[in-house]
C-alpha cells in the first residue's frame, strides 16, 4: 500500500492594514507607515517560518458617520514598492501583495511584480483582485466601476496579458485570499468582491 503523501498548511502573515484602526490606537504598535514596521513583521513571519507576508491594498477613501478615513490611501505605502524593499531584510518569506485589475494596466503591473521577483530572488505572490463598486471608481479618472460581467472579463484579459508577458520567466504565483474566489489563481470563478 503506497504511504498517503503528508498534508501541508501554509502560513502567511499579515501587516494589519489600516482599517484596524484599534491595533494602531496602541503607542507600542509603532507606525502603520514607517518600514521598520514591516520590516519587524517580515522578520518575525521568517523567524517563525511562515511561508509568506501579505500585503493587502487600500485604493478608496473609507467614510463611517460623515468623517473620512484618508489613512486608508494616503497613508499607507504602496504594497509592490514595500514589498521590494522588504526583500532586501529578509532572505526565504514570500512576499504577497493584493494588485487590482479594475483600475491598473497589464503591462504597469507585470512590470512592477517582474521587478519584485527578481529583487526577492523569485519569492513575489500576487493577489488578484477586482473593485465593485462606484466610491473606489471615484479615486481614478476612469471613475465609476464595471458591472460584474464586465469586471471579471477585464480580471481574464488581465491575467492573460500577464500570462504572455512572463512567458520568458518564471511568474509569481496567484495568491487567494479573504473571502473572493476571484483572488484564486483560477481566473474564471466569480465572487462578489
Amino acid at each position: 500500500m503506497p504511504a498517503r503523501p503528508l498534508k501541508q498548511i501554509h502560513l502567511a502573515a499579515q501587516f494589519p492594514s489600516v482599517q484596524h484602526t484599534v491595533v494602531w490606537s496602541d503607542p507600542a504598535a509603532g507606525s502603520q507607515i514607517d518600514f521598520d514596521s514591516f520590516a519587524r513583521l517580515a522578520r518575525a513571519a521568517e523567524r517563525g517560518r511562515f511561508d509568506f507576508l501579505f500585503l493587502s491594498e487600500g485604493l478608496r477613501l473609507r467614510e463611517h458617520k460623515g468623517r473620512v478615513h484618508d489613512l486608508d490611501v494616503a497613508g499607507r505605502p504602496e504594497s509592490l514598492t514595500v514589498l521590494s524593499a522588504l526583500s532586501a531584510v529578509t532572505t526565504h518569506l514570500g512576499l504577497a501583495a493584493t494588485v487590482n485589475s479594475t483600475f491598473n494596466e497589464p503591462y504597469e503591473v507585470a512590470r512592477r511584480l517582474a521587478t519584485l521577483d527578481h529583487l526577492s530572488g523569485g519569492r513575489a505572490a500576487w493577489n488578484v483582485v477586482t473593485s465593485h463598486d462606484a466610491f473606489t471608481g471615484e479615486n481614478f479618472r476612469r471613475g465609476g466601476f464595471l458591472d460584474e460581467a464586465d469586471r471579471y472579463s477585464r480580471a481574464a484579459e488581465f491575467l492573460w496579458c500577464w500570462c504572455r508577458s512572463a512567458r520568458s520567466r518564471p511568474r509569481p504565483p496567484r495568491s487567494g485570499t479573504g473571502t473572493s474566489t476571484a483572488s484564486t489563481p483560477r481566473p474564471t470563478r466569480r465572487s462578489k468582491g
